[in-house]
């Protein structure tokens, strides 16, 4: 398979907490944001240190069917190399996703006939240095530069429809980043502990993210809208403590009108989330969402 050597960031669409619980996940490279190799002194004092342990990290691990190039990524460690990255760091969008999937390319000895579902595992093995434990799927995005459609556990690259111009993604910038394990925590304590949540989580959420996968899919903008905003509805009824009380009042505000509809980005709390319009450029002039950062996703 073809790889770049830029590692663009990555966006869960759909899928996010359910899929622990086996529904359906697609996420997507989105250029807005990138990172890449470089030799530059400033930034590699910077990042020296967690470059280093993360070295040491994965001379520790044993990998089957790749073999870690550990001395070459130290040589190169040694004369100021340095990953120049634009992704921020705790927004949801693969920041070390990113840098994952550049050591795999650049410093492991691979060949063509890797599985997706080994490649997924391996990049997760690697990615537990940042967060303690990874399913590996933002680092395969990033490395593949492809579209990831998740069923039942198993990866596989999907083709997905390009964008139209009346409905537009976008990501909403909340100002401030996230930490993921405390919500994940908090979301899989009561899926265990509360046999009506657990339900709802099966029976409803999977099944509403399972349809608007589908919908996107098959380019379905309209059906996709509804699923959207009843995804939308959920999430502030059973999600609450994910959503940042920054943005709350903006969120309540899109279930009462028809002009946007709002969902998390991953795991939420801070960072992005996701937006979807049939009407981004009165969204755009009339300055809705005033002093918040809004990028349109291009695909």
């Amino acid at each position: 398979m073809e790889i770049q050597n830029i590692y663009n960031a990555k966006v869960l669409l759909f899928g996010e907490y359910s899929v622990l619980h086996g529904s359906h996940a697609l996420a997507i490279p989105v250029g807005l944001f990138s990172g890449r190799w470089t030799f530059d002194e400033s930034l590699a004092k910077e990042q020296r240190e967690i470059l280093s342990r993360f070295h040491i990290y994965l001379s520790a691990l044993e990998f089957e069917q790749v073999n870690y190039q550990g001395d070459l990524f130290q040589k190169d460690l040694d004369k100021t190399l340095a990953f120049d990255a634009d992704i921020p760091i705790g927004y949801g969008v693969g920041s070390s996703g990113a840098i994952t999937a550049a050591v795999f390319d650049k410093y492991f000895q691979k060949d063509n006939t890797l599985e997706i579902s080994k490649l997924k595992e391996i990049l997760g093995k690697m990615e537990s240095f940042f967060h303690g434990s990874s399913s590996g799927l933002d680092p395969l995005i990033c490395y593949l530069n492809k579209a990831v459609l998740i069923q039942k556990g198993v990866p596989t690259i999907t083709p997905i429809p390009s964008a139209q111009d009346q409905y537009v993604l976008f990501l909403l910038d909340t100002g401030f980043p996230r930490k993921t394990a405390p919500l994940v925590n908090h979301f899989l304590e009561k899926y265990h502990s509360d046999d009506d949540f657990r339900q709802i989580i099966r029976r409803d959420l999977s099944n509403l993210n399972n349809l608007a996968i589908q919908q996107f899919l098959a380019g379905e903008e309209e059906e996709l809208y509804n699923s959207f905003n009843n995804i939308s509805n959920f999430q502030w009824e059973h999600f609450q403590k994910m959503i940042p009380e920054n943005i709350r009042s903006v969120w309540e505000f899109s279930l009462r009108l028809n002009m946007f509809k709002l969902k998390l980005c991953g795991a939420g709390g801070g960072g992005f989330i996701l937006g979807m319009t049939p009407k981004w450029n009165d969204l755009m002039r009339e300055k809705v969402f005033g002093d918040f950062a809004c990028l349109q996703l291009n695909f």
